[in-house]
C-alpha cells in the first residue's frame, strides 16, 4: 500500500484526538480496567494510529480504547501512527479491521457495527470476499441484514447484546421498531430481570402484538393491567415477571389460554392423586389426553397394567 511510506510517528496529547469521532469505530464493551491496568504497569506497546483531517484535527482508527486509556491514566503524550489526511476512508478502515481482527473476537455486537459502516464504504462482493469470511458470516441469507440494522441501535442496546443479557433475535426485533418502543421494551425487561430467553420472549409478543393490533409497544404496555403488576410492591420481580408473560400470552393467543384454563379447572374438579398428571393434546387439537402416573416400582406398573387390561374399554 502506498500509503505506508507516507505515515509517520510522533507523540500526541490523547486529549487532542477527537475520539468521539465514529467515522472507524470498533465499539468494546468489555476489559476497559483490565487495559487501563496494563497500561499503568508497562505502558502502550503497540502504537495507536490517528488520520489527520482538515483543519489539524486527528480521528482514531485503530487504538481507540489505548487512547481513552491513555487520558484516563493521565498521560500527556502517547506515540501514535499518523496516516495523511488524503488517505480515503475505505482503505483506512480496511486497516482499522484488520487490526482489530489480528487480536480480538467478534461478537455479534461488535460484528453488527462493523456490517452496518462495511455496507456504508464497499459494494457487497468487496464485502463477501475479504471482510465476511473473518466475521464468521455467510453472505447469503437474512441474518446478514440483520445485523445490519443492529448496528444501528443505541449503544446501551448493544452493550446488552454484548453482556448476553438481550439475544440477537430480540437486538432485531428492537431494531424494527421506534426508539420509543425499544426504550420501553428496555426497561420492562430490566424491571423485571428475566433472562436473555424470557427477554426474547416478550419482546417477540409485544412486537407481534403490536403488528396485529396497530398499536405501539409503548401504549400496549400502559395497560391498566400491565401497569398494576409493575407498579405493586408486594410482589416480587420473578413473580411479576410470570404474570406480565402471561397477559401477553393471553393478548396473543386468547382461545388458547382460555382453553388451558378450562381444562386446568376440569382437572382440578378431577381431585387428581399427586402422582397422576392430565395432558391434553396439542394446542387442544383434539380431545385426546395423555395420563401419566408415577409409580414407586416396576412391579407397582405391572400390577396397574393388568387391571387396566381386565377392563376392555382401556384396551385399544
Amino acid at each position: 500500500m502506498q500509503w505506508l511510506t507516507r505515515t509517520r510517528s510522533l507523540p500526541v496529547d490523547p486529549r487532542q484526538v477527537n475520539l468521539l469521532d465514529e467515522t472507524f469505530y470498533f465499539p468494546h464493551f468489555g476489559d476497559g480496567p483490565v487495559l487501563v491496568a496494563s497500561i499503568r504497569r508497562i505502558g502502550i506497546l503497540n502504537r495507536p494510529i490517528v488520520q489527520e483531517i482538515s483543519g489539524g484535527t486527528r480521528i482514531p482508527v485503530a487504538g481507540r480504547r489505548r487512547l481513552e486509556a491513555a487520558i484516563h491514566l493521565g498521560l500527556d503524550k502517547v506515540e501514535v501512527i499518523v496516516l495523511p489526511p488524503e488517505m480515503p476512508s475505505d482503505e483506512a478502515f480496511r486497516l482499522g479491521f484488520w487490526d482489530n481482527a489480528a487480536h480480538r473476537r467478534f461478537d455479534v455486537a461488535l460484528a453488527a457495527v462493523v456490517v452496518k459502516r462495511l455496507f456504508e464504504l464497499y459494494p457487497l462482493d468487496v464485502i463477501s470476499g475479504e471482510f465476511l469470511p473473518a466475521l464468521g458470516l455467510a453472505a447469503k441469507g437474512p441474518r446478514l441484514a440483520h445485523l445490519r440494522a443492529v448496528g444501528a441501535l443505541e449503544r446501551s442496546i448493544l452493550q446488552e447484546l454484548a453482556a448476553g443479557s438481550i439475544m440477537e433475535k430480540t437486538a432485531a426485533i428492537l431494531a424494527e421498531v421506534g426508539n420509543e418502543d425499544r426504550k420501553a421494551v428496555m426497561e420492562l425487561i430490566n424491571a423485571l430481570g428475566t433472562n436473555a430467553n424470557t427477554n426474547a420472549e416478550i419482546a417477540g409478543n409485544l412486537f407481534d402484538l403490536s403488528v396485529f393490533h396497530g398499536r405501539r409497544i409503548s401504549e400496549l404496555l400502559q395497560e391498566q393491567c400491565i401497569r398494576e403488576v409493575l407498579e405493586d410492591p408486594d410482589v416480587a420481580r420473578p413473580a411479576k415477571a410470570s404474570r406480565v408473560r402471561e397477559i401477553l400470552r393471553s393478548w396473543k393467543f386468547p382461545e388458547l389460554v382460555t382453553e388451558e384454563k378450562r381444562f386446568q379447572r376440569w382437572c382440578h374438579e378431577l381431585g387428581l392423586p399427586r402422582n397422576v398428571a392430565v395432558r391434553p393434546s396439542q394446542a387442544f387439537e383434539t380431545r385426546e389426553c395423555t395420563l401419566e402416573i408415577k409409580l414407586k416400582s416396576r412391579e407397582h406398573a405391572r400390577c396397574l397394567i393388568e387391571k387396566l387390561r381386565e377392563d376392555v374399554s382401556f384396551v385399544d
